[in-house]
């Protein structure tokens, strides 16, 4: 079963620490440049005071995926964000 819970720094950097490569590497196309999993989690929660929505996705009490939602500064158009770790590993059975 999966459990959303509000962000949690700790959760947080467990999250940024495992990243999925695939998902460092669309980070990286999308900014032009390398990002560090710090980075990349300093500026999530630099962003939360702003978020509309900030949750950790969590499997058997291990925290997976981040995701957020922010406002993009147009009338009623926010932008989204998602980021887990090994797409492998936890990947559900089917």
């Amino acid at each position: 079963m999966i459990e959303l819970r509000p962000f949690e720094d700790l959760a947080a950097m467990a999250v940024f620490r495992g990243l999925d490569p695939v998902d460092i590497l669309e980070v990286q196309a999308m900014r032009g440049a390398a990002q560090s999993s710090l980075a990349l989690f300093a500026e999530w929660r630099a962003m939360q005071p702003a978020a509309l929505v900030s949750l950790i996705a969590f499997h058997a009490c291990t925290p997976f995926a981040i995701m957020g939602l922010w406002p993009s500064g147009q009338y009623r158009v926010a932008q989204a964000a998602l980021l887990a770790r090994d797409h492998a590993r936890f990947r559900r059975p089917w």
